[in-house]
């Protein structure tokens, strides 16, 4: 299980991101200073540098989130509301909903 279960710390407060960046790039430099295991330190260091841009992106989201709080309702980029889907409101029984669900898939379109 490759997930770090800190979610929750974040979000609430009890840890803040800027503690949990600076342990992983201490882990991170630890790692690249390993001399005894070069295998163990570029597995390692893989997943700290994912783990870091995990933890960006989540920062991101969030700060974007705040400065755009219509992004819950509307895109950020007005012209995607302009789009055209083909199934804008999903229906109980809809034959479209209905082939998506069961793994066959939207039938073409005309359009």
């Amino acid at each position: 299980n490759h997930t770090s279960r800190l979610s929750p710390h974040l979000r609430f407060g009890e840890i803040s991101p800027r503690r949990v960046y600076w342990a992983a790039r201490n882990a991170l430099e630890s790692a690249i200073d390993a001399k005894s295991s070069k295998r163990h330190g570029k597995v390692v260091t893989r997943s700290v540098a994912t783990f870091l841009r995990r933890l960006a992106w989540r920062d991101l989201a969030y700060w974007a989130l705040w400065r755009f709080p219509h992004m819950t309702l509307y895109s950020v980029r007005p012209w995607y509301d302009l789009q055209w889907w083909h199934v804008p409101f999903f229906e109980p029984g809809d034959v479209d909903v209905q082939a998506m669900t069961s793994g066959d898939g939207l039938p073409p379109t005309s359009v």
